[in-house]
This record gives structure tokens, C-alpha cells and sequence, in this order.
């Protein structure tokens, strides 16, 4: 079967009708959760029993934009990385999971969804 892929080990096979079969290469995911990002001072974390000792994690913001760091600072509505609906964040580094903190920036409280892999 006739194979493509990137240079990040992104594959997609070519089946015999033309279509693609795809398949991300180097990652098993491991947890997700769905958190809330609302206005709590000092913005909210990923949670340690769902990362564990992941090293790379995925993120969509879903229902309101929101702010966030992964240096262990707190965000502010107006200091921090914009995430706004639709945004996606990909982290590589246990440091930068365990360090991510959010909030949001209106009145209206963020979904997060993150899926954790190795």
C-alpha cells in the first residue's frame, strides 16, 4: 500500500480507491480531562492524577477565550498567551504541563480539553 509522510512522522496510507487512512506516528495518548477555565485568581492548573509523568499534552479551547503562561506565573483577563475559541496548544515538556495555569478573560468561563501522551 502506497504511503505518505511528513517530516514530523505524520503517515497517511493510500488506499486502493484513493482515499487516505491516517495515523500520527510517536505519541500514545495516555489520559484526557475537560476542565473549566473560570476567573479564579492565580488561574487554574492541569491536574497532576491525569498528566502523571506525560511529557506531551494537547489542548482546545472551547465556549470563551482565555490567558495562560506555562512558567508557573499567574495570568491575568489581560496578561498572558491569548488562547481565544477554537485555539489549539501543544506542550512538550512535563515542566510546561505541570506549569500551565489559565483564567479567563471575560465573564464567560472557558472549556478546556486536553489529551496527555508520552
Amino acid at each position: 500500500m502506497p504511503r505518505i509522510s511528513d517530516s514530523q512522522g505524520n503517515e497517511a496510507k493510500i488506499n486502493l480507491d484513493g482515499s487516505l487512512r491516517t495515523s500520527v506516528v510517536g505519541s500514545l495518548a495516555n489520559d484526557d480531562e475537560q476542565l473549566t477555565v473560570d476567573g479564579t485568581v492565580g488561574g487554574i492548573s492541569l491536574t497532576p492524577a491525569k498528566y502523571g509523568t506525560s511529557t506531551k499534552a494537547f489542548i482546545t479551547v472551547e465556549t470563551a477565550p482565555l490567558r495562560y503562561w506555562v512558567s508557573g506565573s499567574a495570568p491575568t483577563a489581560t496578561l498572558g498567551h491569548l488562547l481565544n475559541v477554537g485555539d489549539s496548544l501543544k506542550l512538550d515538556s512535563l515542566s510546561d504541563i505541570a506549569n500551565f495555569k489559565a483564567i479567563r478573560t471575560t465573564d464567560v468561563s472557558a472549556i478546556i480539553n486536553c489529551t496527555y501522551s508520552a
